[in-house]
């Protein structure tokens, strides 16, 4: 399997983060009111002695904003949500990095076999991939429905999605998504979504634009920032959004303690300095954040 290899070890201007407190977490982890641990960069070796001397391996897809995407401004570079959140971390816990750059169906079996180190792009939680690696979640997946611009074929709720044909990216969260909307079509005695898999959500919007497909299901973030780009504001619109309990975050391969800690400590700082609220803000997506959520 081929990757493109970006090395980033250089200096970010985030501030490091000195001493807080924990949150109230949800989920499998208990509630503490402990100190968090401080970020400490110059103790990799007594904290975190398996990446003492070890550049951590990030996978990132880059063609996902506002998450991962390549930088405009140099395209060797990534840039997006979660690679300034991940980069924090990196940078609290005092760890050398370098991001693998691919599609997350290429990705995945690489972090499942350990060698990828950590994974994000709003990785979205699903008890298959619990099996094989562990999350640290921190917002909910809200979803959006795009249509062509004008709407032609009047799709203004679930129900009307019923006899369509739709399509994403077949790894993400849109999938079930449209799986759950399609059996309440039959249920309601409608005809079902017709689900057509995309490698990732470009090629499923370029079929939505040339009318191979009536829809497209994403991320809101995503979707707001597809359809507000230059090209999009000719070609697409937002139908609806829809609520979503489907959460998402940082993946790590199972069995990883010493990263599991990396990123769960350092996304506890960032969510208690405040710092994790002003990124999503900063992208669009701050009403989607949920307290820190460790599923190990």
């Amino acid at each position: 399997m081929n990757y493109n290899i970006l090395i980033r070890t250089g200096e970010s201007s985030m501030k490091l983060i000195s001493s807080i407190f924990i949150i109230s977490l949800v989920g499998s982890m208990s509630v503490g009111a402990a100190a968090q641990p401080p970020c400490e960069p110059d103790k990799v070796a007594q904290k975190y002695p398996t990446y003492a001397d070890t550049v951590v391996q990030i996978g990132a897809q880059p063609s996902y904003p506002p998450f991962t995407y390549s930088d405009p401004d140099d395209l060797n570079n990534l840039a997006g949500m979660e690679v300034e959140i991940i980069e924090s971390v990196m940078q609290c816990a005092g760890l050398k990095f370098r991001y693998i750059k691919g599609v997350q169906s290429g990705l995945y079996p690489a972090l499942f076999s350990g060698n990828l180190d950590v994974m994000i792009g709003n990785i979205f939680f699903q008890a298959s991939r619990a099996e094989r690696a562990s999350f640290v979640l921190y917002m909910i997946n809200t979803k959006s429905l795009v249509v062509r611009k004008g709407n032609p074929k009047g799709i203004m709720s679930e129900e009307d999605m019923c006899g369509h044909v739709a399509s994403g990216s077949f790894t993400g969260s849109s999938a079930a998504a449209v799986v759950d909307i399609s059996n309440a079509c039959i249920k309601a005695g409608k005809e079902e979504v017709t689900w057509i898999p995309a490698a990732d959500q470009e090629p499923a919007n370029r079929s939505l634009i040339n009318g191979r497909i009536d829809m497209v299901l994403d991320g809101s973030a995503t979707s707001a920032l597809r359809v507000n780009s230059a090209f999009g504001r000719e070609n697409l619109e937002i139908a609806f959004t829809r609520e979503s309990d489907i959460m998402s975050g940082v993946m790590i391969p199972k069995g990883n303690e010493e990263m599991l800690a990396v990123v769960s400590d350092g996304l506890r700082n960032l969510q208690a300095s405040g710092e994790l609220a002003e990124f999503m803000k900063k992208y669009g997506i701050e009403s989607d954040m949920i307290p820190v959520e460790v599923r190990p």
